[in-house]
C-alpha cells in the first residue's frame, strides 16, 4: 500500500505503544512511500574502550553517547523537518523531503550540518570527557522508496531503497587517503545543494567544523537546536526507560554485550531492479516492495539451517543489506571454521532444491555479497558487540555497536567486491584452520584489512574437506573390523 512519507513515519512509534491490530497502518508487508528528498548520513567515529561484559561502565557510557548522538540529530532536524529514518549504531540516516532542492535549501543543509556537528561535539564531550571522536557527513538528492517493516520486527527503523539513499553511505566508507570524507566535513552532491548537473554525481566537500564559519550558525540554527535538545533528551530518556520494562514486544530487556560474529549481506544488483520499478509506475513499485518484504525473511531461513550451538540476532535491514549477529557457544574454537560455514550457507540457501526455489524467484538476477567480522578474542573489544534500544523522534531503534559491528560495515561497503564474494577481517582469517584459509585471497583494494573468498572457492574447500572426512571414516571403519582367529580343524 502506497502512503505519504509523513503518514508512514507518523505511525511507526505506535507499533510498540499499541496492539498490532489497533495500528492505523497494516502490519502486513507492502506499506511504502515514494519520496523525493535529500538523504543525509552521519558517521561517528569513537575511540572508546569496550572490552567485555564485565565492564558495565563502558557499556553504559557507550550507550549514553549513542543516545546523545541520536537526540542531537533529532533536535537539529526539527528545525527543517528532517526526519530520522535509521539509527545504525554510530551511523545515522536522515531524510529531508523536498520536491527539488534550490540554492536556498542547499545553504540550509550546510547550516544544519554545522549546527549538528557543533552540538554533537559539545554534548558528546560532556558525556565522555577525555575521549577522542570525530564526525563526518554525506548527502545526496533523489528518489527512493521508504518501506515500513515495524510490524515485522518491532524496531522502528524503516528501509530506504534507491541510489540516492545508497550513495552517501558508500561515500563515507571511502578511506580519507583515497579521496574519502575528512573528519568535520560534509560531502554533498551538487544536486543536493541546488546545482543542476548531468551525468555522474559531483561530490563537494565542505568544512562544517571550522570555527570561522560557525559564528552565524551559532546565533541561529545552533542556538535554536540547543534549546530544543533539552526537551528531546528528556522525552527520549523516558522512552528508553519504558522499553526496558518487561514487555513482550521488546527485542531487548536492557543493554548488554554479546560475543560472536557480525554478518552483513548485501543484495548486489538490487539497485537495478529499483530503477526498473520506478519506470513501471505504482504497480511496479508495489510488486517490488512486496517481493522485498518477503526477502526480509531470508535471515530467518538462514538461521534455521545453522547448528543449534549458533544463536542468531536479526537487526533491521539497512537498505538492501541484511544485518545479523551470530552467537557461539565456544567462540574461541568455532572461529577456526565458522566464517567459511556462514558464508557458504548464506550464499547457497537459494540453491537448495525445495526451499530455494522461492528465494531464487524473488532474487532474480541479484546475488549476495557477504561480510563477516568477529575478531581475535585475545584482543580487547574483539568478538563482542553491544546491543540496546536507542530512542529518537518518539521511536525505538534496535542497534548494535562495537568492533565487529564497525569492521563488518567497512568490509561490506569496500570497493573491489563482486557478487557471490565473502569478505572477512584479517584477524578472522588468521583464526581459521589451515584448510579453511585456502579459500581466501587478498582483498583487491584493502589487503591489509580484509581477505576475500569467491563462492566457488568456498564450495571447493568444503567439497575437499567432505571427501577427506569420508576417506578417514572409511579407513576407521576397516581398521575397526576384527578378523576372528583361525582355529584348528575339528576344534
Amino acid at each position: 500500500m502506497k502512503v505519504s512519507f509523513r503518514e508512514l513515519v507518523s505511525h511507526l512509534g505506535s507499533v510498540r505503544a499499541n496492539k498490532l491490530d489497533s495500528v492505523y497502518l497494516p502490519a502486513a508487508p507492502g506499506v511504502f512511500a515514494d519520496v523525493w528528498g535529500i538523504h543525509f548520513y552521519s558517521d561517528l567515529r569513537l575511540e572508546l574502550e569496550l572490552s567485555a561484559s564485565d565492564h558495565p561502565l563502558d557499556a553504559s557510557l557507550y550507550l549514553r553517547i549513542l543516545q546523545t548522538y541520536a537526540s542531537v540529530a533529532e533536535a537539529c532536524g526539527n528545525q527543517l523537518g528532517i526526519q530520522i529514518l535509521e539509527v545504525q549504531g554510530e551511523r545515522l540516516h536522515l531524510l529531508w523531503e523536498l520536491a527539488a532542492p534550490r540554492p536556498n535549501e542547499g545553504l540550509k543543509l550546510i547550516d544544519f550540518s554545522r549546527a549538528f556537528h557543533a552540538l554533537a561535539i559539545q554534548r558528546i564531550a560532556e558525556e565522555a570527557p577525555g575521549y577522542r571522536f570525530t564526525l563526518r557527513f554525506a548527502a545526496d538528492y533523489g528518489r527512493a522508496l521508504i518501506v515500513r517493516t515495524a510490524g515485522r520486527n518491532f524496531s522502528d527503523s524503516v528501509i530506504s531503497l534507491g541510489d540516492a539513499a545508497n550513495r552517501p553511505a558508500k561515500r563515507l566508507v571511502v578511506p580519507v587517503g583515497h579521496g574519502g570524507v575528512p573528519a568535520g566535513y560534509l560531502s554533498v552532491t551538487a544536486l543536493a545543494v541546488g546545482e543542476c548537473l548531468k551525468g555522474e554525481p559531483k561530490w563537494l566537500d565542505i568544512d562544517v567544523a571550522s570555527q570561522a564559519f560557525l559564528e552565524r550558525t551559532r546565533n541561529n540554527t545552533f542556538e535554536r537546536s540547543k534549546a530544543v535538545l533539552a526537551n528531546v533528551e528528556v522525552a527520549n530518556k523516558r522512552l528508553v526507560e519504558a522499553s526496558i520494562a518487561p514487555n513482550p514486544l521488546n527485542l531487548v530487556g536492557s543493554p548488554r554485550f554479546r560475543q560472536g560474529f557480525m554478518l552483513r549481506a548485501d543484495l548486489d544488483g538490487f539497485a537495478a531492479k529499483i530503477r526498473s520499478a520506478f519506470s513501471d509506475g505504482d504497480n511496479g513499485l508495489q510488486k517490488l516492495v512486496e517481493e522485498f518484504s518477503t526477502l526480509i525473511d531470508y535471515p530467518k531461513a538462514f538461521s534455521d539451517k545453522l547448528p543449534r550451538s549458533v544463536q542468531t540476532i536479526v537487526f533491521p535491514w539497512a537498505g538492501d543489506c541484511a544485518n545479523l549477529f551470530l552467537m557461539c557457544e565456544d567462540y574461541g574454537s568455532e572461529r577456526g571454521y565458522l566464517p567459511n560455514r556462514l558464508g557458504l550457507e548464506w550464499h547457497t540457501l537459494a540453491d537448495q532444491a525445495r526451499e530455494g526455489t522461492a528465494w531464487r524467484k524473488l532474487m532474480g538476477q541479484t546475488k549476495w555479497v557477504v561480510a563477516i567480522a568477529g575478531g581475535d578474542p585475545s584482543v580487547e573489544r574483539h568478538g563482542s558487540i553491544l546491543t540496546a534500544n536507542v530512542a529518537a523522534s518518539g521511536r525505538l531503534f534496535y542497534v548494535g555497536a562495537g568492533w565487529s559491528w564497525r569492521r563488518s560495515l567497512d568490509a561490506e561497503q569496500s570497493d573491489g567486491l563482486t557478487r557471490d564474494d565473502t569478505v572477512v577481517q584479517v584477524e578472522d582469517f588468521d583464526g581459521l584452520s589451515k584448510p579453511y584459509r585456502d579459500a581466501f585471497q587478498d582483498h583487491p583494494e584493502n589487503p591489509t584489512l580484509f581477505k576475500v573468498a569467491s563462492l566457488d572457492a568456498l564450495k571447493q574447500t568444503d567439497h575437499g574437506l567432505r571427501e577427506e572426512l569420508a576417506r578417514e571414516s572409511l579407513e576407521t571403519k576397516y581398521r575397526s573390523i576384527t578378523i576372528p582367529r583361525q582355529r584348528p580343524y575339528g576344534e
